[in-house]
């Protein structure tokens, strides 16, 4: 399914069709020769960690927090206040030299990922409405779209 996101180029309003992709990638038993499963190598430029979360996480009706972007990257606080969920990831696999706890503290589900996952979520049926979708949510989300058209 594509979701189109608002979105400014060259100072008109436009839209941008994004459509997502999920593939798995099954470790290789013939890569070893001794037939045993190898753990997948991550490549820290590309995905520098991975891992699951439980999907009970998404289910709870208080998953969503402010993000503070800000806070968390040094950044840009325009994205501060959006929805998010921190999510508690398990099985976690890590590309080399990236620390654990590092890799843990940085896992947060916001913005147009977690727009997906909302769409992903209403239309199974799983939830009844999006995650971060309290009055106050919706109004932080229509201000950042205002702040950052400035």
């Amino acid at each position: 399914r594509e979701r189109l996101v608002p979105s400014l180029r060259g100072g008109l309003p436009t839209s941008l069709a994004v459509s997502c992709r999920v593939y798995e990638q099954l470790p290789s038993a013939a890569a070893s020769g001794s037939g045993d499963l190898q753990p997948l190598q991550l490549q820290a430029s590309e995905v520098a960690a991975c891992g699951w979360v439980p999907l009970q996480v998404f289910l709870e009706d208080d998953c969503a927090e402010p993000l503070r972007w800000s806070a968390r990257a040094g950044g840009d606080p325009r994205w501060d206040d959006l929805p998010c969920v921190p999510l508690p990831v398990q099985d976690t696999s890590l590309a080399e030299g990236v620390a654990e706890d590092v890799a843990r503290s940085g896992f947060v589900l916001w913005g147009l990922t977690l727009g997906i996952v909302n769409d992903l979520l209403l239309a199974s049926g799983l939830r009844d409405a999006p995650i971060g979708s309290t009055r106050d949510a919706l109004g932080r989300t229509a201000e950042h779209m205002r702040r950052s058209r400035l």
